[in-house]
Parts: C-alpha cells; structure tokens; sequence
C-alpha cells in the first residue's frame, strides 16, 4: 500500500483527516523578520517606522497642526467638509431658502418634527403642497 501522504487517509481509511506524516516541512504563514533583524524597504514585514517615518500620535499631532481639531458638523446642524467642497454658495443659499419654506410649512400647520418619521410624513405633505 502507498505510504500517507498529505490528501491521502491515515490508518484504515475510517480517519479521513489529512494530517502530514512526521517529518513533513510544513510552510510557514508567517514571514517576519526575527526581532532586531535589519530588513530592506519595502520588504514583508517592513514598517515606516523602520525607515525613520513617523508614529501615529506624531502623525495625528501634524494632522491637527494643519487642520485643526476635528468639530463634528453634521451632527450639529452644519454642512459637511464633503458639502461645503462640492457644492457653491448659490446652492447653498438655495438649500437655506428651501428648508425655510418647509420649515415654516410646517410651523402654520402645527406638524411634528421631532423625529425622522414625523419629517418624512410633513415632507410628503409640503411636496404635495407645492
């Protein structure tokens, strides 16, 4: 009989695993370099910071240099950065004019919006509306 390999069965054909004989290289997944080992750029295993490149707190901290602290704007009733870059002051004086009108639409007819559902139902109103 053929000597177990790896796809074949191991013992009397009721195991089915597809275990290796003992002796068999098996590949390694992993190809880091061992610790304290120089490495070449661009190499598995290679960092930025093996190259002299920056943490990430020292990455964060230039970031908010040049830009700021984060402010969440959205969630505060303000445009986006992505709104404010795509679309023109013309428009967005448009869209102010336009909540105005929908706003007011429903404050003279005593409609909730308090909650995404109560906005949706006062919106198909004032689009029927007009």
């Amino acid at each position: 009989s053929l000597a177990p390999g790896p796809l074949q069965p191991l013992g009397n054909g009721s195991d089915v695993s597809r275990k290796r004989p003992m002796g068999t290289v098996v590949p390694c997944l992993s190809a880091l370099p061992a610790p304290g080992k120089r490495v070449k750029k661009g190499s598995v295993g290679s960092t930025r910071l093996d190259f002299g490149g920056e943490t990430r707190l020292e990455r964060a901290l230039k970031r908010s240099s040049s830009f700021g602290t984060f402010q969440p704007q959205a969630t505060r009733g303000q445009m986006s950065v992505l709104e404010q870059a795509s679309v023109s002051g013309v428009t967005q004086s448009g869209y102010l004019v336009k909540l105005e009108l929908f706003e007011q639409f429903a404050a003279d007819l005593h409609l909730p919006l308090d909650s995404g559902e109560n906005i949706d139902m006062a919106m198909v109103d004032y689009l029927d509306q007009i």
